[in-house]
């Protein structure tokens, strides 16, 4: 048990192997069907949600304030006294604003939250650190500006392998994915300082868009000396061991290198076959 409590929301992939080890506490988002409402990775796994994709495109949305406020409460009653919050990004999500309410009603707790300016394994690879750095008893106020200092020192690049499901999710337009699926256009999609979704690359083709990820991800590592990867996937497990394979052999000092798979609710959005890795620079 962390002294502090580490906080998390699901859209952060952060596997569960290592929420069991570094005492990671992680509030589900919701994956929303016309007759049904699910919590992520608690109710529907992803490999559920990608096999109703044909049938239905579900809804997805930030974890209601009544969950945050009960987690937060659970935690207090345990006996902690403290705890640091990492969100997604606010930029692409409500969950950082929504959690920093929940925990104005929070009594008899010091609650932190930081807005990790990424999404999926990039904001994990921040939880990760947070809870390392607990465990070796940092206090919070440092705790709190070392994770902040540490957003600026991920990248995360994502691709995927069709365009359909960002575009019924209103994420590009209609003619742009129809364009992008007919000439096999994968573009190479990052976050930006400010925790938006930009393209940074395009390729052609699923194997030329995961060699332009990798080198997006050696170019982001550049002369730093430490520095952890990651690799996570939708539905692409051999995708995705291919990749690590090439940034271990690109990137052999590489202190670490996080798999994971995205949860439910990104499936949402991205489909079957996303392929997404990065770096933290340490």
């Amino acid at each position: 048990m962390n002294p502090i409590a580490i906080v998390t929301d699901s859209g952060t992939d952060v596997p569960e192997a290592l929420c069991h080890r570094w005492d990671i506490h992680v509030l589900p988002l919701l994956v929303q069907y016309e007759a049904m409402t699910c919590r992520d990775r608690v109710d529907i796994t992803v490999q559920q949600v990608l096999d109703r994709l044909d049938l239905e495109i579900p809804k997805t949305s930030m974890p209601t304030l009544g969950d945050a406020v009960a987690l937060l409460e659970s935690l207090r009653d345990q006996g902690y006294k403290e705890a640091l919050v990492v969100t997604i990004s606010s930029g692409l999500s409500g969950t950082c604003q929504m959690l920093r309410l929940a925990a104005e009603d929070i009594e008899d707790m010091d609650v932190r939250v930081v807005d990790s300016r990424s999404i999926g394994i990039g904001a994990g690879a921040l939880v990760i650190r947070a809870a390392e750095l607990a465990a070796q008893g940092m206090g919070l106020d440092a705790l709190e500006q070392s994770v902040e200092a540490m957003t600026r020192n991920v990248h995360v690049f994502f691709t995927m392998e069709t365009l359909q499901y960002l575009q019924k999710g209103g994420r590009i337009g209609k003619m742009s994915a129809a364009v992008g699926n007919l000439l096999s256009v994968r573009p190479v999609i990052s976050c930006t300082r400010e925790g938006v979704l930009q393209t940074v690359q395009k390729a052609r083709g699923n194997s030329a868009a995961l060699e332009a990820a990798v080198s997006q991800t050696v170019k982001a590592v550049g002369d730093r000396k430490r520095f952890r990867l990651f690799v996570a996937h939708a539905d692409a497990a051999k995708r995705a061991k291919t990749a690590a394979e090439i940034l271990k052999t690109r990137l052999p000092n590489a202190e670490d290198i996080i798999l994971a798979e995205i949860g439910p609710a990104l499936a949402v959005h991205s489909g079957p076959g996303l392929l997404g890795m990065g770096v933290q620079l340490l």
